[in-house]
């Protein structure tokens, strides 16, 4: 039999040991590989988890929000619906149309105006009583003369053609019928006269006022020397001449014919020479 050294023992023992060194760090690289796994795994899964959460805090909070606003619209959104409900009632859509009505005016009328800049110059102004954007003629001379009277300056009085025909509705403040959810509350509101205030047309319409179905008063320049004219026969006089009030909302459709600058005196005697000649 073969000896085999002490020496050759230890060497041999040596090596096993080395060996399981070896086999003991590939088994530690394991379980770090493994750890490492598991945290980014661990890692994905709680940030997933925050997103779910903060998803489903996004949602809530979407859905509060939704029913905070549904608090606070819809009592308002079914009031509008039940006022415009009530003006298409059919009899109460009859009511109101009813009392709409309106003249064309035809191509080629001469109309007036005065003004204190050049009268080849139209800008649409906002009225400030009724709060609609236009400008203002009249179908006969005396009451833009009058405007000089009641403003006491000089101005152009102008004279102009309608270049196409030219639709208007009656009455001065007939646009509130037009549209009456916008104007009024109810149509108790709108039968008797009671508006809401400081309350502008959502669109400027053309109107006429004086001596039309629906507009039938003249209106008169604030003067004393229109004074005849508010009774009585100065009153019949005034009719006579047809003197209506104009409102167009768009300067186009009007040429300028002729222009003439006018002192205040010129205009007070172009009333009193009118007032004569009724008279006689």
């Amino acid at each position: 039999m073969k000896r085999v050294s002490r020496r050759e023992t230890r060497r041999k023992e040596t090596r096993r040991k080395d060996t399981r060194r070896k086999e003991t760090r590939r088994k530690d690289t394991r379980r770090k590989e493994t750890r490492r796994k598991d945290r980014r795994r661990k890692d994905t899964r709680r940030k997933e988890t925050r997103r779910k959460e903060i998803r489903r805090k996004e949602i809530r909070r979407k859905e509060t929000r939704r029913k905070e606003i549904r608090r606070k619209v819809t009592p308002k959104n079914n009031v509008k619906s039940k006022i415009k409900n009530e003006f298409m009632i059919p009899e109460n859509k009859k009511y109101i149309e009813n009392r709409i009505h309106t003249t064309k005016l035809k191509k080629g009328l001469i109309i007036y105006r005065t003004q204190p800049v050049s009268c080849k110059t139209l800008k649409p102004m906002k009225c400030e009583d009724t709060g609609k954007k236009g400008i203002y003629f009249g179908t006969n001379k005396y009451t833009p003369i009058g405007m000089i009277l009641e403003y006491n300056k000089p101005m152009y009085l102008c004279k102009y053609k309608l270049k196409e025909d030219v639709e208007l509705f009656n009455g001065k403040y007939i646009f509130r019928y037009l549209d009456p959810s916008h104007h009024f509350k109810t149509m108790d509101d709108l039968k008797n006269g009671k508006i809401i205030l400081n309350r502008n047309p959502r669109i400027s319409t053309n109107h006429i006022d004086g001596g039309v179905k629906g507009g039938e008063d003249y209106l008169l320049p604030i003067h004393h020397e229109f004074e005849y004219f508010e009774s009585g026969e100065g009153e019949e006089m005034w009719k006579k001449l047809k003197e209506s009030e104009l409102f167009i909302t768009d300067p186009k459709v009007v040429e300028c014919i002729d222009e003439k600058y006018m002192t205040v005196e010129e205009a007070l005697n172009e009333i009193r020479s009118l007032v004569k000649k009724l008279k006689s």
